[in-house]
């Protein structure tokens, strides 16, 4: 293969390529500097209290607070272990308990607004909690084990359920009645009474199967109901008359069922049924209505203090009936139209987009405002596609969005009054990945260079123009295999401006790296260069290519699914130490920090001298998953926004970008309370090669940061001198200045110490 673009003296490359070492980690990482954002639509399960209604979601717990009529959410930047939940219930002493999708239990107390862990379970899956004094019963995927809340410890796990069950059959829900307890399966229900004194015994369980009436083995959940056990099956209803089932299921017919909840309604008794579609009540076993419109993607109910029924859903979040029983109130909260996050950009005003995709296509994109999520679908425009893969937004503040299937989406406007419109197969401006569906365009990366120009990536393309460039003057030009593009599966690229043409380096699926230098005249073919190439021949570790950046000493690094390689002066090399060798993605951010996103978190390689190399996983900070597909940087507040595969974090670091002087020189938060969580002081709008001084009101000096050790146009103080010590209360002076020129600038701050 001809590699004439990267033909230079080895000599050269050796002496000019860097050596690397793993070091210590240099970043803050503490817990107040996170925040995670998850949507929390997708309800696994609901329950009620005096405080409201409480729900366990894909991306955290959700709490309807009655008094205010308002969500209050929990996440992993506020208690929670992690976001992903399964089960959800209360004990004797209205401490909120949550299954986690790890097995861990977190339980949270609200006379304190504190979480403790119970993590006894970690291997088992949880599917409910039903509290009975200080025992605490778990449904797991084993059994049902009991756990004494006053003690701390687990007692004893049944997972004998009787002679017809399997050992270690996997219990979903349980309910208490009594002296008794129910326990329902895929395989049926076990019942025992609490007064026995050994349930590890089999012969302490009673089974029903569809050998006693049951119209399903698949159990769902209970009820009582008119002084009877009433089970939700997965294709109807049953009711227990001490020996055995009746069918109740009446006119629900082929509804599917999702769970049951009786209530008294205006004195009397009612049995509620929570469908796929919506809500029935009965006041007489099987004469069911249905309770208000059809509810869309069910997934449980619950009935809170005042008796008011409530549906949860996998979209949507919880909806309340209204008190005329006519309508139900959407309670949708805010966040992420989805969890699965495909790409992020910052547009121009600040705004945060976040497209969707991959596992998730329930939604299209979703805009940030700092204020609220606002989320957008093909339900909301037919130029809409839900499968989106990235975005970039463009000098004109257009937003392109390319998607898995139609091409790119246009976005013009403002966030209240957008225009949808797309570019894809029309008129021959992109070509199809399949051969029987024209329509079928898929676009996984594009990005505009500083003179305009837009570069796609025209995934699989059946004409063999991988990529497609929207010019500066408004036209299409084309880059093809036949012209020696090395592979049409292309699926990132990088931008390398040189003084006389800027070099398009392309990752491919398949053939490593593939680079073109169009000569700086995209209108003219005759010289361009596409022999330039890259892959397992050169050193790289793989062929399958995921992320390309360049930083600004000229590095490009290029991620691939055997790890990561950076070119330099000629020559391919690899890094080794990151936290996975898998690289999905690579940011650099202002201060030219390399940010490698992987499928284990984030390993960091300074900028400063390419030398140092820090860890971000969800073990060692407040990271909302280990998958990341995307990351950005607000250059003005050092603000990193993380997309993963299960939410959004957002990490405060001082990594912004220099001001051109001192002139807006800017200190806070002023007071300064030393003492609270996570007290800082940001000096801010530093510019270049800037030092900072802290003194006290009688001149001494205090604190002192050295250029080296401004990251940017920050600097934190976190209220110490330079021996390490607390400063006692008073008023402080904080000086900038530039040692080259003798520019500085100076403010003041008053320190409060508790």
């Amino acid at each position: 293969m001809s590699k004439t673009l990267f033909c230079l003296f080895a000599a050269f490359v050796f002496l000019q390529t860097p050596v690397f070492s793993q070091t210590s980690p240099a970043i803050d990482l503490s817990d107040n500097l996170w925040e995670s954002f998850t949507n929390m639509r997708n309800i696994k399960a609901a329950k009620s209290n005096a405080s409201g209604v409480w729900a366990a979601t894909t991306g955290g717990l959700l709490f309807w607070n009655r008094s205010e009529q308002a969500y209050r959410y929990f996440r992993n930047t506020d208690g929670l272990s992690e976001n992903e939940l399964t089960a959800l219930g209360f004990d004797a002493h209205g401490r909120v308990w949550a299954g986690l999708a790890s097995g861990l239990i977190n339980v949270y107390d609200p006379s304190s607004n504190s979480f403790s862990g119970v993590s006894d379970f970690r291997s088992f899956g949880i599917s409910d909690f039903v509290a009975k004094g200080d025992s605490m019963y778990i449904a797991l995927s084993i059994g049902v084990s009991l756990y004494r809340t006053d003690r701390k410890e687990v007692k004893e796990t049944y997972k004998n359920l009787g002679n017809r069950l399997e050992i270690g059959t996997a219990v979903r829900t349980i309910f208490i009645d009594g002296q008794d307890l129910w326990a329902g399966t895929d395989r049926g229900i076990a019942k025992t009474s609490l007064t026995l004194p050994n349930l590890l015994a089999p012969e302490s369980w009673t089974n029903f199967t569809t050998a006693e009436g049951l119209t399903s083995n698949s159990v769902l959940g209970f009820a009582k109901f008119q002084g009877r056990i009433a089970a939700a099956l997965s294709n109807g209803v049953a009711q227990f008359n001490g020996a055995n089932w009746s069918n109740i299921t009446g006119n629900l017919g082929d509804l599917a069922l999702k769970q049951i909840a009786s209530a008294s309604i205006n004195g009397q008794e009612t049995l509620f049924a929570a469908t796929a579609s919506g809500l029935f009540a009965a006041t007489t076993p099987g004469a069911w209505q249905r309770v208000g419109p059809n509810v869309p993607l069910v997934t449980g109910m619950v009935i809170d203090q005042a008796n008011t029924p409530w549906l949860a859903t996998s979209n949507a979040g919880l909806f309340e009936l209204a008190n005329t029983s006519t309508e139900w109130l959407p309670r949708e909260p805010d966040g992420p139209g989805s969890n699965s996050i495909s790409s992020l950009a910052l547009d121009q005003q600040g705004n945060l987009w976040c497209t969707s995709g991959l596992s998730d296509l329930t939604v299209a994109f979703t805009v940030y405002d700092g204020q609220r999520w606002r989320s957008f679908s093909t339900k909301d425009d037919p130029m809409i596609w839900n499968d989106c893969r990235n975005i970039t937004v463009l000098q004109n503040g257009e937003r392109w969005i390319g998607t898995w299937g139609r091409g790119i989406t246009v976005v013009k406007g403002e966030l209240e009054q957008l225009e949808f419109s797309r570019i894809d197969h029309t008129n021959n401006i992109l070509a199809s990945a399949l051969s029987n569906d024209p329509s079928y365009v898929c676009v996984p990366f594009l990005k505009q260079d500083l003179a305009g120009n837009v570069w796609v990536c025209n995934y699989d393309a059946i004409n063999s123009n991988a990529i497609a460039v929207y010019t500066a003057a408004g036209n299409w030009r084309y880059f093809s295999t036949s012209e020696g593009l090395t592979s049409d599966i292309v699926t990132t690229l990088e931008i390398e401006k040189n003084e006389t043409s800027d070099r398009i380096w392309i990752g491919t699926g398949t053939d490593g790296v593939t680079v073109i230098d169009y000569g700086g005249t995209l209108n003219d073919k005759s010289d361009d260069d596409l022999s330039g190439e890259l892959d397992e021949d050169d050193n790289l570790l793989n062929n399958r290519v995921n992320a390309i950046a360049i930083d600004r000493d000229g590095f490009i690094w290029i991620g691939t699914d055997g790890g990561l390689n950076y070119w330099f002066a000629g020559g391919v090399s690899s890094r080794f130490g990151l936290i996975s060798d898998l690289v999905q993605v690579i940011r650099v951010d202002p201060r030219n920090n390399k940010w490698i996103g992987t499928n284990a978190g984030i390993s960091v390689l300074s900028g400063e001298d390419n030398f140092s190399l820090s860890a971000i996983t969800i073990e060692n900070s407040r990271l909302v998953s280990k998958s990341i597909t995307d990351m950005v940087f607000n250059p003005e507040n050092g603000e990193v926004w993380i997309a993963t595969t299960n939410g959004i974090s957002r990490l405060r670091t001082p990594f912004t970008a220099p001001k051109s002087d001192l002139n807006f020189l800017t200190g806070y938060p002023n007071p300064f309370r030393l003492g609270e969580e996570g007290s800082r002081f940001v000096i801010s709008n530093l510019s270049e090669n800037s030092a900072v001084k802290i003194f006290s009101a009688s001149g001494e000096l205090v604190r002192s940061f050295a250029r080296e050790q401004v990251p940017g146009a920050q600097v934190i103080w976190d209220g110490r001198d330079n021996d390490g010590k607390l400063v006692p209360s008073g008023v402080y002076f904080f000086m900038a200045y530039i040692e080259e020129t003798g520019v500085s600038k100076a403010g003041k701050v008053a320190v409060i110490r508790r």
